[in-house]
């Protein structure tokens, strides 16, 4: 498969699961981002669109606790895009993630 060798910028938080459960996540971005969960690559989307920006969707189940999230992400210079949602279990709605919950964790 084609690694992202780009390594622009990225983003790291945790995400707090209440009970064990089935996570799925959405990405929408312009050029090519990773969705990485305990180490492990949820969502993979590397491609490069001078038309329309791109979306990928992958599924995780996650035991209740803390998990670490990362976001991996490169973008062209005059564009800048990256949405991402998730929702758990059979819910029918995502929930946008906002970039305020990207923040580590105080120490």
């Amino acid at each position: 498969g084609s690694e992202m060798c780009i390594r622009d910028r990225h983003l790291t938080s945790y995400l707090e699961v209440p009970v064990d459960e089935v996570y799925h996540f959405h990405l929408h971005a312009d050029d090519g981002a990773r969705i990485v969960i305990d180490g492990e690559v949820v969502v993979d989307l590397d491609t490069h669109s001078y038309v329309d920006a791109w979306e990928a969707e992958g599924s995780v189940g996650l035991k209740q606790g803390l998990h670490r999230v990362d976001i991996y992400y490169y973008q062209d210079a005059h564009r800048t895009r990256l949405t991402v949602k998730s929702r758990k279990g059979d819910e029918a709605e995502y929930q946008y993630i906002t970039p305020d919950l990207w923040q580590m964790p105080a120490q």
